[in-house]
Order: C-alpha cells, then structure tokens, then sequence
C-alpha cells in the first residue's frame, strides 16, 4: 500500500508540473487506481497531451 500511495503521489505531481493544474476530478480518479494504472500513466506522461486523455487511462 505504500509503494501504491507514492505512485499516485508521483502521478499527481508529474500531472500537475506537465499541465499546471489538475481539476479535483482527476485528483479523486487517480486516486483510485490501481498500481497497473498508475504505472501505466507515469510511463505514458510525456504522450499525453491533453487532460482529456487522462480518461483514456482511468477507470
């Protein structure tokens, strides 16, 4: 659960630094993902281009 808390802690911030800022919705959503996903997304930050397409990775 520690390893989980400090991917979705990494997300965050790398989201936050690439876009500026990170509506709660997301906050909340990345939160409640598993480490797959959240690997999935820090693996993928620098293809993401737009928060929208943050929907294509959370569930």
């Amino acid at each position: 659960e520690g390893r989980e808390e400090s991917l979705v802690d990494i997300t965050i911030r790398l989201l936050i630094k690439k876009f500026r800022k990170l509506p709660k919705e997301y906050v909340v959503r990345i939160k409640e993902q598993d480490t797959y996903v959240l690997q999935q997304l820090i693996d993928n930050i620098f293809d993401i281009n737009e928060l929208s397409e943050l929907d294509d990775y959370l569930h």
